[in-house]
């Protein structure tokens, strides 16, 4: 009889085990990862623009909780490769993309008149709903959530960071209704009011709704950014670097 009981409760866990284990790998693979990438409508030849551009790691400039959390955070990196490829297509020059201004050496200022920067500023709030009792202990994160906020390009002179065209994208306010797949011990939750983003019922479908923008955003982007505007800003560096000090008479 003892010996039965032993056999069962190593069974049990056993079996909790199993679950513990599995159910990350399994929540995982359940994660869609949009392909997040824009592709320029048009070519010219390479570096015929004749300007050299410093582009710099798209960023979230705010306090943004998800930053570094799947889908944000690939739709930040995307975006910084589609900008570098947007300012190839359009014949610029590009030195980068560079984590940070400061990274930037001083003869690459010097060489760059122009920088290309990347704000997304997002936000993403729970509209209704949210953690809800499956049982006793147990919940679910069920509930509609708005994702909206604006992207800001803009050119700067690199040496004195002084703005010379500024560009905010909106980006349209979108409700997603999300439903977690798994339940989650209500005593372990860390921050009751961060959103479960691990979870495929939550992840994907912002993911999905993440992905509808981005290309018209992208193409926004490529849209304002023609040879003769950067032409035009890029006529007034002489001054702006003389006026601050960084050209001697």
């Amino acid at each position: 009889m003892k010996k039965n009981i032993y056999s069962a409760l190593t069974l049990v866990a056993f079996a909790l085990l199993f679950w513990a284990s599995s159910t990350p790998k399994d929540m995982n693979s359940q994660l869609i990862i949009p392909d997040y990438d824009f592709s320029p409508p048009s070519t010219v030849e390479p570096a015929s623009a004749g300007i050299k551009m410093a582009l710099f790691e798209a960023s979230y400039p705010g306090n943004f909780s998800y930053s570094n959390k799947s889908p944000f955070k690939n739709f930040r990196i995307s975006m910084g490769k589609d900008l570098e490829e947007i300012l190839t297509s359009r014949g610029y020059i590009v030195k980068g993309p560079y984590d940070g201004y400061d990274l930037m050496t001083y003869s690459d200022k010097e060489e760059c008149e122009l920088g290309l920067f990347a704000d997304i500023d997002m936000n993403i709030d729970k509209t209704s709903g949210g953690w809800r009792n499956v049982t006793a202990a147990m919940q679910k994160f069920e509930g509609t959530l708005t994702v909206s906020g604006k992207i800001t390009l803009y050119i700067s002179e690199t040496f004195t960071k002084q703005k010379l065209i500024v560009k905010s994208l909106p980006i349209p306010q979108t409700d997603i209704s999300v439903k977690s797949i798994a339940n989650y011990n209500m005593y372990t939750i860390p921050n009751r009011e961060l959103i479960p983003l691990e979870d495929p019922g939550v992840h994907n479908p912002i993911a999905s709704a993440l992905k509808e923008f981005y290309q018209s955003t992208m193409k926004r982007a490529w849209d304002l950014l023609p040879k003769e505007d950067l032409l035009r800003v890029k006529n007034q560096v002489p001054q702006i670097r003389k006026e601050a000090g960084f050209i001697k008479n």
